[in-house]
């Protein structure tokens, strides 16, 4: 009697355990398809937010160093330009130099490349401007940002300073063509 009973146990179990392993291999692979896909998502947005808070920061730093310095040497616009090793725009903290201003402006053309390095913007492009306070161009330096949508991500960073005795707004707005 017992020998039979233990045959009927045997073949119930394996008739059992294929249908509920082949269910739960089911069940385990279709949670482990969905937790892959959503971590791939989280990571793309924590490195999307990175990249936005890293850029606020360079536009922050050049906006500090344009208007609280002179710059490293004070006459970088007198002498040597490229080897200057910072550029500040300042004659005192917020108080701009007009000479200064135009100097750098005029190095667009032909620096763009090493005062954007010097200035800290590395990998991204930069933008500098400055407006009177009704919005009149007055003077600017780098690649503006073809436009503003999601594709070119911007940040900026405002600052008011004094040029020729008029408040003016001094803003730098670094940016890049894709999220990398």
């Amino acid at each position: 009697m017992s020998l039979t009973r233990n045959k009927r146990i045997g073949k119930s179990r394996g008739q059992v355990l294929s249908v509920d392993f082949m269910l739960s291999l089911g069940v385990f692979l279709a949670a482990f398809y969905i937790l892959f896909t959503l971590w791939g998502v989280v990571q793309s947005v924590l490195l999307l937010d990175m990249s936005e808070l890293e850029m606020s920061k360079v536009a922050v730093s050049i906006s500090q160093s344009l208007v609280a310095t002179a710059g490293q040497d004070t006459n970088w616009h007198v002498l040597s330009r490229e080897n200057a090793s910072a550029f500040g725009l300042a004659w005192s903290s917020n108080v701009l130099q007009l000479e200064k201003v135009q100097e750098f402006m005029s190095l667009n053309a032909t620096n763009y490349n090493s005062i954007k390095e010097k200035l800290g913007a590395g990998r991204y492009e930069l933008y500098v401007f400055i407006d009177e306070l009704d919005g009149t161009r007055l003077y600017e330096f780098g690649l503006a940002p073809p436009d503003n949508s999601r594709s070119h991500p911007t940040q900026s960073s405002q600052r008011f300073a004094i040029l020729d005795g008029r408040i003016v707004i001094v803003q730098v707005e670094v940016w890049t063509y894709l999220y990398t």
